[in-house]
């Protein structure tokens, strides 16, 4: 039997790709090949209607392996149900994360930045070796990690989660620095060095892509975004005296997930590659381990209008993030373009999670895209472009001259303003936007006027816009109605 299974394939004579090629110009019988067939992304990206054996397979290396292609995980593809407590005040914030990990979600992350003495308050009652816990915080991230440690000293070395301490991020969205360039990126230095005596899986940085995400910007700038906001830290902190893989260990990269589920999915096995690359030039000793990623399902693809719609894209989004490999994943709950999520929406948000955990076992199986010839084929594309793109970041001088200059906003502007025409002419579909509306919805009942984000005045810099793809429809019906 096994002879027979071994000489299958050599019963059958190889088929070129002319073959392959020539055999479907007879199907499409006189149609065009390319303007049937070819598919552009909005990254540029042209995919080729069939693939074949393809090389990456060859060099991708194993789960677990640089360059880590196919991701850090290789007993299976577990990631943490991340939940957002955007409360100010620390014991309502207390409350609703507790709240939280007792109905399925499994990493709590308060988002509104607050002082050192408040981090017992917040985290009363939390197990932090089981649940991991997330801070975003500003100039005060320093007494904020002191209070983490004193409060946890005796658990470090168990405890995960990010102090999301990223000032280039601060820059980017709100054109200003906490305090000035050189102390909050001497905060950097400092927060590394504490960290590193914890000897804690705890990481202290973050490297933000959703500002540049909900900003407008293509997978391909989102990627060259999150290389070189990495290499400036790397950069910084190696000439502060760390070694690259210190600094490179303290990082954790946090991206939006989009609605294009195959190249989403791609773009986080394309960044780990990357990233690999980047902290290879520094000749890290001892070798990087896989960068920790986090996902955020997109704001940018949210609609105030039909907004149950939104369920349906942040299903896929979840899906790509998953199956990509990210290590957080946090879905937005579908209300959030108009109103603070209630119970209701924050429930369904933590079971779209579990439902593809408990009922499709999507943390199963490790890298279950690896072997796809048009997965690698997307994940080569975009590793090939994204590259470029840092590469011209790099040119203007690094990423903070680059946004000084303003020629980094002005790249995702043209690129936003082709996202938003697309969508305006139909060309990208918005479900119950563009295509499909409730035309008997009227929001006008409920709402004085849609919510918008509204531009932060300019500063140091001329900063980011943060808005929604549908924005301008919804603007437009909501004004005839």
């Amino acid at each position: 039997m096994s002879g027979t299974s071994q000489s299958l394939f050599s019963d059958f004579s190889a088929v070129s790709d002319e073959e392959w090629q020539a055999r479907i110009l007879k199907d499409l019988k006189g149609k065009d090949f390319d303007a049937t067939l070819l598919w552009n992304t909005e990254d540029g990206l042209e995919v080729p209607p069939f693939l074949r054996n393809h090389p990456a397979e060859a060099t991708a290396g194993n789960p677990g392996q640089a360059p880590y292609r196919r991701g850090g995980k290789t007993d299976n593809n577990h990631w943490e149900i991340r939940e957002v407590i955007a409360d100010d005040a620390p014991e309502k914030a207390n409350k609703a994360s507790l709240e939280a990990l007792n109905s399925g979600a499994t990493c709590v992350a308060f988002t509104t930045p607050m002082a050192g003495a408040a981090v017992a308050r917040l985290c009363k009652d939390i197990l932090p070796e089981y649940a991991p816990v997330d801070f975003r915080t500003d100039a005060r991230a320093l007494e904020v990690f002191q209070a983490w440690s004193t409060l946890w000293k005796e658990k470090a070395s168990k405890i995960r989660g990010c102090l999301g301490y990223d000032p280039l991020a601060k820059l980017a969205s709100t054109g200003n620095w906490w305090i000035s360039e050189n102390d909050d990126f001497e905060l950097l230095h400092q927060l590394v060095q504490r960290s590193k005596s914890s000897e804690s899986p705890f990481r202290v940085l973050e490297v933000d892509t959703l500002v540049v995400h909900s900003a407008g910007a293509n997978r391909i700038q989102e990627l060259g975004w999150a290389l070189a906001h990495g290499n400036a830290y790397l950069s910084y902190l190696t000439a502060k005296g760390h070694t690259a893989a210190e600094a490179a260990n303290q990082m954790r990269f946090s991206f939006g997930t989009g609605s294009s589920y195959f190249p989403e999915l791609a773009k986080f096995r394309a960044f780990r590659q990357l990233w690999n690359r980047v902290v290879d030039a520094y000749q890290p000793q001892p070798a990087l381990v896989a960068p920790e990623l986090r996902a955020t399902t997109s704001p940018w693809n949210q609609t105030a209008y039909d907004a149950n719609t939104n369920l349906l894209r942040a299903t896929t989004e979840t899906m790509s993030a998953a199956l990509g490999g990210v290590n957080y994943i946090t879905v937005l709950p579908y209300t959030t373009p108009v109103e603070l999520p209630d119970g209701f929406a924050l429930r369904i948000a933590r079971n779209l999670q579990l439902m593809l955990k408990e009922e499709s076992y999507l943390d199963r199986i490790v890298d279950p895209a690896a072997g796809s010839y048009y997965l690698e084929y997307l994940t080569d594309q975009l590793a090939e472009k994204a590259w470029g793109f840092f590469q011209s970041i790099e040119a203007q001088g690094g990423i903070l001259p680059a946004l000084q200059s303003g020629w980094l906003q002005g790249e995702i502007a043209q690129v936003a303003a082709q996202k938003k025409a697309a969508i305006a002419s139909g060309e990208t579909t918005l479900l119950g936007v563009n295509k499909h509306p409730n035309q008997a919805e009227r929001l006008s009942e409920q709402l004085t006027a849609l919510p918008t984000e509204e531009a932060a005045p300019s500063g140091a810099i001329v900063p980011l816009p943060s808005f929604r793809g549908a924005e301008a429809l919804e603007q437009e019906r909501f004004a005839k109605e």
